[in-house]
């Protein structure tokens, strides 16, 4: 998840990104169901960078945006 600010910087890597097996998921917090996501994954800032592992296990949150080489490591 990240802000409006980000988001043509995030749109630029989703091809690497995805290119290794991950899903990306771009939530607008201004609408629903992004709105629902806001209590479910327990965050109040925007923008919030959320990486879940496999099992779903959340790994790594940030306000700030990750790298595409720290997004793939903690994706491992």
């Amino acid at each position: 998840m990240g802000c409006m600010r980000d988001l043509s910087t995030v749109r630029g890597q989703l091809p690497e990104i995805q290119s290794n097996g991950i899903d990306v998921m771009l939530l607008d917090i201004h609408h629903p169901p992004g709105q629902d996501m806001l209590t479910r994954l327990n965050f109040n800032f925007s923008p919030t960078y959320l990486i879940f592992d496999a099992t779903g296990d959340e790994v790594f949150r940030s306000n700030s945006l990750p790298t595409v080489d720290a997004l793939l490591a903690y994706a491992q």
